[in-house]
């Protein structure tokens, strides 16, 4: 029976095996020839861009060639001593005038023609035996336009003519003609390689091949010339670079009209790459092929084996069957003291479950605890300034006074948005630190503190002292949390001032009238913010407790220890530090440093120092 079933694999896996060579005989043909038609393509394509290029570059060439010549013959015509020798027919002062004009352009000659198109002077008198009556080239310039035409002088040399009518006071005297060899391109396109060709009704006049002057460009029945076959479709040519000669080569050509001239420029590229591509494609194809046809074989002859591997294995598994048969009974009874086991370990993952819960919520009370202080710390100034305000609108409606009542009620207002806003500023300090940094005036947001803090500082007597904050000044921070810590640092100072939370041995330090003093500054590319007073100073402490949350040095009631967290905070997400110290006036002194924004505008003084700083 197992022999049987292994010549049936064998047997399978021969047949599988003939039909993956043929498929991949197949597929590797469908992809040889795509890839070599992509590779063609891609090669054409760049033999066209190539030949645009050469095109653009030549046509430029050629033109710029030429119009250094076209205004010679008008500017010659209108000048008055080249009418002169006209007139006079004086033919020495004319030939001297021609050769020097020449010799400074560059032109091959300048003839100077009578109206019947007779040469009666020259530069250089090589070409005086030219014909120009009845010339397109006279015709056009005696319309008082400028002449153009395509000439042949000795050795049928090729040739190209500007002219321009010379006349006076409105009399015909002749005409000027400025003569252009075209040799110079020849040496100007001998630097390229591929041959490049200046035709007019297909008859060779220039190029970078001296040798292909006068011969017929395309093949016909009058001849046969460069171009042996033509196909239009791809632009691909069979060029002979001598006519009659056997060889040829397969070439790109590329053609642009010069209606201005009656030329054609031909721009001939070595069609090489293509079959260099379509080779090198050959052989990618080829090689993938190779590589897929190899790859395939080796994972079939891999299922070969596998499929023999399993049927070994499902034999083996045939007699291991058997021994689980006699062993089931024993692992019967195992498997159930192990389903006790498991069930024991499901309660105890349950209540691990449940631990775990109780002390999740048990954090989130904490945390809500802590929001919840700060909150209540937080309301407090506005509620209070609310009251304060209340407490004046009523006041002033008793007198009959609208207006400043109406004013106080705009301040509630104000302060009620307020509150809203100081709630989302605690749920933005939960924040990531920096979520919310952008450039912040730093004087708008004191002002939104001072006008918090205002009723409270006015009814302890305390005055506050604006030192060099200027409006424009901007940092890096946000508005709303910005407030909060000028709120809290100046209620700080206004509680040391008043006494509270304060040692009994220093409750009488202060000297002179209640101060606070907030100053800005510039240090160090940062913007440095001090708020300082006259109160009995910091409480003997190591630094780092004055910032530490529900550390309070007030009574019961009196405070919840959160204020000074809250700044440190803030001021750590601003990217910023904050210092405690003493100040020069006796009391506390906290520094702010923040960085400046990008537009920040830089009209503060310095700050003088002061000893006994805590850094935090």
């Amino acid at each position: 029976m197992a022999v049987r079933s292994g010549y049936a694999v064998r047997r399978k896996f021969r047949f599988l095996t003939r039909a993956l060579i043929i498929a991949v005989i197949l597929v590797g043909t469908v992809l040889i020839l795509s890839l070599r038609h992509f590779a063609r393509d891609r090669a054409e394509a760049d033999l066209q861009r190539q030949a645009r290029e050469t095109l653009v570059l030549q046509s430029s060439v050629l033109t710029d060639h030429l119009e250094k010549f076209w205004l010679l013959p008008p500017l010659l015509a209108g000048r008055d001593t080249i009418q002169t020798l006209f007139a006079n027919g004086d033919t020495a002062a004319v030939v001297a005038e021609a050769k020097r004009v020449a010799g400074l352009s560059g032109a091959k000659d300048i003839l100077f023609l009578r109206p019947d198109g007779t040469v009666f002077a020259s530069a250089y008198g090589d070409y005086d035996s030219l014909e120009f009556s009845g010339s397109v080239l006279l015709q056009t310039a005696f319309q008082n336009r400028l002449g153009r035409q395509t000439l042949h002088g000795p050795a049928d040399q090729p040739l190209y003519a500007f002219a321009s009518a010379v006349k006076r006071d409105g009399a015909l005297l002749g005409a000027i003609a400025v003569l252009i060899g075209l040799d110079q391109l020849e040496s100007i396109w001998a630097l390229s390689r591929e041959p490049i060709v200046v035709t007019r009704q297909d008859i060779v006049l220039t190029g970078n091949r001296p040798h292909w002057a006068g011969m017929s460009f395309h093949s016909s029945d009058r001849g046969p010339g460069l171009l042996v076959t033509r196909s239009e479709e791809t632009g691909l040519v069979r060029l002979r670079e001598e006519p009659g000669a056997d060889l040829s080569r397969l070439v790109y050509l590329a053609e642009r009209d010069l209606p201005l001239l009656d030329w054609q420029l031909h721009a001939l590229i070595d069609a090489k790459p293509l079959s260099q591509a379509a080779d090198l494609a050959l052989a990618v194809g080829t090689l993938l092929t190779v590589l897929a046809g190899l790859g395939a074989l080796t994972l079939l002859k891999r299922s070969e084996m596998a499929t023999g591997r399993l049927r070994s294995e499902r034999a083996q598994a045939l007699r291991l069957e058997r021994r689980v048969r006699d062993r089931t009974v024993e692992l019967r009874s195992v498997n159930q003291s192990l389903a006790h086991e498991v069930q024991v370990r499901q309660m105890a993952e349950e209540q691990l479950k449940q631990t775990q819960s109780e002390l999740i919520h048990t954090a989130k009370l904490a945390v809500l605890g802590q929001m919840s202080a700060t909150l209540s710390h937080e309301y407090n100034q506005p509620i209070a300034a609310v009251r304060s305000q209340a407490e004046n609108a009523k006041t002033f409606l008793a007198r009959g006074q609208p207006e400043p009542a109406d004013k106080a009620l705009s301040h509630i207002v104000r302060l009620t948005e307020r509150m809203g806003e100081l709630s989302k500023s605690l749920l933005g300090f939960a924040r990531r630190p920096g979520s919310d940094i952008a450039p912040t005036n730093l004087a708008a947001a004191l002002d939104e503190a001072l006008m918090l803090t205002g009723p409270r500082l006015r009814k302890a007597a305390i005055a506050v002292d604006r030192q060099a904050v200027h409006n424009k000044l901007r940092i890096m921070g946000g508005r709303l949390r910005l407030t909060q810590v000028f709120v809290n640092l100046i209620n700080n100072a206004a509680d040391a001032l008043e006494g509270l939370g304060v040692a009994p041995e220093k409750a009488n330090q202060t000297v002179g009238p209640l101060r606070i003093v907030i100053s800005a500054a510039i240090e160090n590319d940062q913007c440095l913010v001090r708020v300082e007073d006259n109160g009995p100073g910091l409480p003997d402490r190591t630094p780092n407790d004055i910032f530490e949350p529900f550390v309070s040095t007030k009574g019961v009631g009196e405070g919840l220890g959160v204020g000074l967290s809250v700044v440190d905070s803030i001021v750590s997400d601003f990217g910023g530090t904050i210092e405690a110290g003493s100040s020069a006036m006796g009391g506390a002194c906290f520094d702010i440093r923040l960085a400046l924004a990008v537009d920040g505008e830089v009209s503060a003084q310095p700050v003088n120092d002061r000893a006994g700083v805590w850094k935090r």
